[in-house]
């Protein structure tokens, strides 16, 4: 192993591998009659999605073939050697980062000089022990999903949905992957042709296949949850294209609000749906055949929806909540010669959400008014066979996007801490993001003959720079004003639009706007894997991957042209002024296949990940924006008498918050990793079923947590009591319980004050997860992929950081209980289930269920403490569980031939046919609306649709 580490380490400072691999590979070995080996064969590959021709190799001493950085789709692989009878194979399929292994066992050449069949090798990867599934063009135009990444991943083995998308319901909103990973949540990423870049809303139109890993991923792989690669569509040889229109009107939506529901305080309307459109069109085919190709495509999309109680104030009118997204791809193929290819690809998203934060709390003129471009892209990738056992490939691609929020009004800007919801005035927040990402990777991968064995010995690099810059401008008067209404406050309800809440004074938010903070961060990354064939059942991948996370702060200041502000520019910090998180992790799989037929194989493998994330910060713990000393700074007044604008009193100072002038982090700090453990069983019960058995252990090690040095344990002296009415929500009952909540006196020295310091923590948690898939390709006319999986997750607490945290449970800040009790260990349960099956007459049906277990819910109380603040506390962290969630979404359409290969297919989709409406959020506060539902599954919807084809 020394060796391997050695030359991983040169390889990393040599080489300047995409972290997700966009292609596939193809092997096998060539065989006579007896089983023995046939060296100098002959394997040619051909295939309409690869350009340039066909690729030929020559089978080595014991008979071993591969080719590599292939794309997707159907290939036909012969076997060519005089004397013997030509051997073609068809049917062959293979999905982006598979490996496709097909065997050649030629006879004596007789009569015929050729024989042409169908592969029968199960679609069993017997070289890589990734837990994964591919979700190919064919299913992402035919099950019905709701064409977003939370409709996607609501489909995929191994994830929780934490987010529900039925039929648009959450159209254009969450950019990343809404969903735990066996039990574990974050650390996902997701790359859009390798870029990776999650802030951005895709167009699932333009992509030729979903590559989706779970767990067991190799030395190439940073990151310890999910990982998705969408590989975007590229031209051919044939001119072909697409465009579809699909419509959805508010008429075509159900109701699935009960008179249970409406009797716990359900609004009638909340998730009224008034029209959806999609339109979508691509092109793509050859400037020149097998040498340049293109593919254009756009998108144009929108949503509205009806929120009860939300109205423009200037005429009390119900507004629409409004969405639309525009998404332009294109790409280019371009075959420079026999060995070299260039690609280059930018996708443009356009979001526009004109009334975001929009509720019948908060009327048009205090929404945010998003109208936020991102782009993945430029893309440039260029990819080399540099010799018949080595090839090359790089890249350097972009990623960001341009987020300004303009405020409807000039207002100033007022909201009531008396109810939940906060019924809010005047202007939002104006702001402008602009963060941005260039990545720079390559691989190089070498063949070799090493004792007797091959081996596939690659090492790769990937780096990036991440700058984010936020331009704060701020509110009106750099305040904003908060009131609490009482019960019988007149106009101060629903009917009156909260009208009349803003009239007792309680506090008041004091900004240093206008601001403009940023930030930077460094990536590298080399990894070595040397995958062995040390037999022909057994093939082991040993890894080892180095990355190395720091941060910067350009310089940068706060102008000190507000009225709260002071002028005050910091020069630049280099990364030696915060902490660097740099580790070498190893990875080690083995995959054996039991009976030499690839139709049973065992999986194993050991891998530890330091972090990763295709947010636009992907540091894995705290760098130099958490301690930025131009970071905003909000000081809250309590004792307002009401003027505006205020003046602030210091005696009435409460808080102080942001500022990192008094935020430092533990020089010693060590950076978060996860260490994933797998096993695995494969069955290949035909060429196109196969069983997959999975079982995945992870533990979180090095996490952190955040102390107030100013306000230490010790400092928490002054008490006072409240009642918990507990779960009937009825005090004078048995269940009724007395709280005691701890603050620090505001004789305290450094009352007011946060001395932020973060170290080392405590609790680090575990999670085991099993999971049984069983995926029938398409064959026969229907295909289905049905799965079911159920992890424990044992969450382990910090040690207290304050009296309180001792009594109520530890969170991330203030005074210790506004997050959960004491942890509790939690089983989740998920069933997937998709698949289509062509009927006569050309007509086509697909459905997918999904059904997952609820998620525990809390229950917390609101008492005031002795500095007459209003606290919230969990007294439970598991108080009750929702209902489970079953989602059945369906589609039927046909197809009609027109002319030569044109077609026209008109869809039809009903969404959450079941018309299930589970709960899935709730106001958990006791109160006088505790449990009442703010959040069900979105009613039965159907959508018409029409495809052209040509």
């Amino acid at each position: 192993m020394i060796w391997l580490a050695a030359l991983a380490l040169v390889a990393a400072v040599a080489l300047p591998v995409h972290a997700q691999q966009q292609t596939g590979a193809i092997t096998g070995r060539a065989t006579d009659g007896s089983g023995g080996a046939l060296p100098g064969v002959t394997v040619s590959i051909t295939s309409p999605n690869m350009i340039g021709g066909a690729r030929t190799a020559i089978t080595d001493e014991q008979g071993v073939y591969r080719f590599t950085l292939l794309p997707g789709g159907q290939y036909v692989v012969s076997f060519t050697l005089p004397g013997f009878t030509t051997l073609n194979v068809e049917g062959v399929g293979l999905n982006a980062g598979a490996t496709a292994t097909i065997n050649g066992k030629m006879e004596v050449a007789a009569l015929q000089e050729s024989v042409t069949v169908t592969s029968q090798s199960p679609t069993i990867d017997l070289e890589s022990a990734n837990v994964a599934v591919n979700w190919d063009q064919k299913k992402l135009d035919e099950i019905p999903y709701s064409r977003s990444l939370t409709g996607l991943v609501s489909l995929i083995p191994g994830l929780y949905a934490t987010s529900y998308d039925v039929g648009g319901s959450n159209f254009g909103t969450g950019s990343g992957p809404a969903a735990r990973t066996f039990g574990r949540a974050g650390g996902g990423v997701v790359s859009y042709d390798g870029m990776i870049w999650d802030q951005t809303y895709g167009d699932f139109g333009t992509y030729e296949e979903a590559q989706i890993t779970t767990a067991a991923k190799g030395a190439d792989a940073m990151n310890p949850g999910l990982t998705m690669n969408l590989v975007v569509k590229s031209g051919s040889n044939v001119f072909k294209g697409q465009g579809s229109a699909n419509y959805q009107s508010g008429d075509f939506q159900g109701s699935n609000i009960t008179p249970e529901l409406t009797a716990k305080g359900y609004a009638p309307g909340v998730n009224k749906f008034t029209k959806y459109q999609d339109y979508y069109g691509e092109i793509g085919g050859p400037i020149l055949k097998d040498r340049l190709w293109f593919y254009v495509s756009h998108r144009d999309a929108s949503s509205g929806n009806l929120i009860p109680g939300f109205i423009r104030l200037a005429d009390r009118e119900q507004v629409e909540f409004y969405t639309k997204l525009q998404d332009p791809t294109a790409k280019i193929t371009y075959q420079i010669t026999k060995n070299n290819k260039f690609e280059g690809m930018f996708q443009v998203g356009r979001k526009w959400q004109p009334y975001r934060t929009a509720s019948r709390y908060v009327p048009l003129e205090s929404t945010q008014n998003q109208d936020s471009w991102s782009l993945v892209g430029p893309s440039f990738k260029w990819q080399s066979i540099v010799s018949s056992r080595s090839t090359f490939d790089a890249s350097l691609q972009r990623g960001g996007y341009w987020w300004p929020d303009v405020p409807w009004t000039s207002d100033i800007r007022k909201t009531d801490l008396a109810t939940n919801n906060g019924p809010t005035r005047g202007a939002f927040l104006e702001t402008d993001r602009t963060p941005r990402r260039w990545q720079y990777g390559a691989t190089y991968a070498y063949f070799a003959d090493l004792w007797g064995r091959n081996h596939e010995l690659k090492t790769g690099y990937l780096g990036w720079r991440n700058m984010q810059s936020t331009e704060n401008l701020g509110y009106p008067n750099q305040q904003q004003y908060r009131y609490r209404s009482q019960a019988g406050d007149p106009n101060c309800d629903e009917a009156h639009n909260y009208d009349g809440c803003f009239t007792r004074p309680d506090s008041v938010l004091v900004y240093d706007y206008p601001n403009t903070t940023a930030s930077g961060e460094w990536y590298s990354s080399g990894y070595f894997n040397d995958k062995i064939t040390v037999s022909r059942k057994l093939t082991l991948n040993v890894g080892v991957r180095y990355d190395r996370y720091s941060s910067f702060l350009p310089e940068q200041g706060n102008p000190g042209t507000g009225p709260f502000a002071a002028k005050n520019i910091f020069e630049y910090k280099g990364e030696d002024n915060y902490p660097k998180y740099s580790t070498f992790v190893p990875r080690v799989s083995a995959v054996y296949d039991l009976t030499g037929q690839g139709r049973v194989a065992v999986r194993a493998s050991y891998g530890r990940y330091v972090g990763g994330s295709s947010g636009a910060s992907a540091n894995p713990g705290p760098g130099a924006s958490n301690v930025n000393p131009n970071a905003i700074i909000t000081r809250t007044y309590t004792r307002w008498d009401g003027s505006i604008p205020y003046v602030p009193v210091p005696a009435n100072l409460t808080s102080t918050s942001g500022g990192g002038t008094s935020r430092t982090i533990d020089p010693n700090l060590k950076g978060p990793f996860v260490d994933e453990y797998t096993a695995g069983l494969d069955l290949g019960l035909s060429r196109v079923l196969t069983v997959q058995f999975n079982y995945v252990r992870k533990t979180d090690g090095n996490s952190n947590k955040t102390l107030n040095l100013a306000l230490p344990y010790e400092a928490y002296t002054v008490t006072r009591t409240g009642i918990d009415p507990g779960p009937d929500n009825r005090t004078g009952t048995a269940d009724d319980k007395t709280l005691t909540i701890y603050s620090v006196p505001n004789t305290y020295p450094t009352f007011g004050r946060s001395i932020e310091h973060t170290v080392q923590a405590e609790g680090n948690n575990r999670y085991h997860a099993l999971g049984v898939t069983l995926n029938k390709q398409y064959a026969d006319n229907y295909s289905f992929l049905v799965s079911f999986n159920a992890d424990y997750r044992d969450l382990r607490d910090n040690a207290p950081r304050n009296p309180n945290e001792a009594l109520h449970g530890p969170q991330s800040g203030g005074t210790g209980t506004g997050s959960y009790q004491f942890s509790q260990p939690s089983w989740n349960y998920v069933l997937r289930v998709s698949g289509s099956y062509q009927l006569p007459w050309g007509l086509l049906f697909a459905s997918s269920f999904n059904a997952q277990s609820g998620e525990y819910f809390f229950r917390e109380v609101q008492i005031r403490d002795a500095l007459n603040q209003n606290i919230a506390i969990r007294v439970e962290s598991q108080a009750g569980r929702y209902e489970w969630t079953k989602i059945w979404d369906n589609r039927l359409s046909k197809r009609f031939k027109t002319f030569g290969n044109q077609s026209v297919e008109g869809i039809v989709d009903l969404f959450n046919s079941l018309n299930t409406n589970t709960i899935t959020n709730q106001t958990n506060r006791n109160g006088s609306t505790y449990l009442q539902p703010t959040e069900i599954i979105a009613p039965r919807v159907f959508r018409l649709g029409v495809r052209y084809r040509f």
